[in-house]
């Protein structure tokens, strides 16, 4: 499950052993604030049959795929559970190309999971769960008897035929083994007993061989972490855990712990293998111990600064949003242009559109990076970009009534697409004049 390639550091492993931090996170100790992520493979035991029944009878009215409408990670949490699964569809925002997309699919085959962790914004989650409910209820389909939601104890759920409860005491980014991200990935066809057996025992014993522990020590002890073959949910939980850090060219300091994932063979300072779900519960054990020998506690994460820039102009079909440092600019290149003078530091390209047909714009981190000479991160939301970084944030038109992305910081760049294509020429012309 876990292979490593460099000194593994002892002294770091044996201050855990000797804090007793692994039965202590066990305990749902250790300083967490959240710890309902702990025991959340053994809670969910007894909600495995019921899901598993769920999809049997959402089969036999037709559902051939499952829309998972979700605030927050969750949505990250399912699709790293079955990764690849083309019955689940996760909706994490109320970006209006990706919600079109939807409705132009088969609704009679369709099936709807709204699962709301607690502490996020739900806005959005419920404005979409409108929208697809009232396209359904106009092809003639009972939207109640199609929804399941997760949400909660206490917490009002949308219209549906069967609500489910999921622990209070979870951030969003921890969410994989709950009910949370555990029902979309059962309703659209996966054995939710299967991936709990695939997420192994709980590593809670303290003792120099429990991976959790040494895979804590090199997070803790490395100064950037750069996952390949992993997705955006294993980055939210080592994003959870780095917190804000010091800005600096990449050319400073020691290099990045490599931590590479899946099936593929080794290639960087740590490998993580196995079952998907054993791979995100050994991340959060080692998540949980590092954010120890670090003082912090990833479990309950500051949230970013969301703050929305002032808008400073438009160019074409583009909106500028920025700080004064954008005085004097008229372009979109002008801006690119006063953000890198404004701050020596890594770049984080973050989009709020839709990852396939807005695919091109992951393209611009290679380019954006060779232009300036700098590191430069991409992630798509609800994925967080690394903070402390310089934000370039991309988004575009919302459904009616759905809520406006969170902005990107008060010393971030912000440019709004009111046309998807037109708005990524611009973009692409932009780094190219760099």
């Amino acid at each position: 499950m876990l292979d490593t390639a460099v000194p593994l550091p002892g002294t770091a492993v044996d201050r855990l052993v000797r804090e007793r931090v692994a039965s202590r996170l066990a305990a749902r100790g250790a300083g967490q604030a959240r710890p309902g992520w702990v025991d959340a493979p053994r809670a969910a035991r007894p909600l495995a049959g019921q899901v598993n029944g769920l999809h049997a009878e959402l089969s036999a009215a037709g559902v051939t795929r499952v829309l998972a409408v979700t605030a927050g990670a969750v949505a990250l949490d399912a699709a790293a559970l079955v990764p690849g699964e083309p019955r689940l569809l996760p909706l994490d925002t109320p970006d209006a190309g990706r919600v079109a997309d939807v409705l132009e699919g088969d609704l009679e085959a369709l099936g709807l999971v709204v699962s709301v962790p607690p502490g996020v914004d739900r806005a959005g989650a419920d404005a979409v769960t409108a929208l697809v409910q009232g396209a359904l209820r106009a092809e003639g389909i009972d939207p109640v008897a199609r929804t399941v939601a997760v949400v909660p104890p206490g917490a009002a759920a949308p219209p549906a035929g069967t609500v489910v409860e999921g622990p209070a005491d979870v951030h969003d980014a921890w969410t994989a083994l709950t009910p949370y991200a555990l029902v979309p990935a059962g309703l659209a066809g996966t054995d939710v007993h299967a991936l709990l057996d695939g997420a192994g025992e709980p590593f809670g014993h303290d003792g120099p061989e429990n991976p959790a522990l040494v895979l804590a020590a090199l997070l803790a002890a490395a100064p950037e972490v750069e996952l390949t073959g992993l997705g955006a949910a294993h980055a939210e939980l080592v994003t959870a855990l780095r917190g804000p850090r010091p800005v600096e060219p990449p050319s400073f300091g020691p290099p990045p712990l490599r931590i590479t994932g899946g099936a593929g063979p080794a290639g960087g300072d740590v490998h993580l293998g196995g079952h998907p779900a054993g791979v995100l519960h050994l991340l959060q054990w080692a998540v949980a111990a590092a954010g120890h020998l670090l003082g912090t506690d990833p479990t309950d994460p500051a949230p970013p600064d969301a703050t929305l820039p002032p808008l400073a102009f438009t160019d074409g079909t583009v909106d500028v949003h920025g700080g004064d440092w954008l005085a004097g600019a008229s372009t979109v290149g002008d801006a690119l242009h006063a953000l890198l003078g404004s701050h020596d530091g890594p770049i984080a390209l973050h989009a709020h559109l839709d990852p396939e047909l807005d695919a091109s714009l992951a393209v611009l981190r290679e380019r954006l990076a060779r232009r300036t000479g700098r590191r430069v991160t991409f992630t798509w939301a609800p994925g967080r970009p690394p903070a402390g970084d310089l934000a370039v944030q991309v988004t575009g038109d919302v459904i009616q009534d759905g809520p406006a992305p969170p902005g990107p910081g008060p010393d971030g760049l912000r440019l709004h697409l009111h046309d998807r294509l037109a708005g990524l020429v611009t973009l692409a012309r932009a780094v190219q004049d760099l």
